[in-house]
């Protein structure tokens, strides 16, 4: 759970593995009113952030090692 500045809300990150070298991430982020959904968007630049933040981790994967064959 994610407080601040009076928002809070729950925020599920799910993995799933399509193939060798692709993953689905699904984001599910519950807010209490669509009000307070809207202030975060405006308020923090939520949805840009969200694009930020998803990048950063797609170019921090590519320099992991590849896991051993199982």
């Amino acid at each position: 759970m994610r407080t601040g500045r009076g928002v809070s809300f729950q925020s599920t990150w799910t993995f799933e593995a399509l193939s060798a070298g692709q993953t689905r991430v699904t984001i599910r982020m519950v807010f209490p009113s669509v009000a307070k959904r809207d202030f975060v968007v405006k308020e923090f630049g939520a949805i840009e952030g969200g694009k930020q933040t998803l990048e950063r981790l797609g170019e921090y994967l590519v320099t992991m090692p590849a896991p051993p064959d199982s």
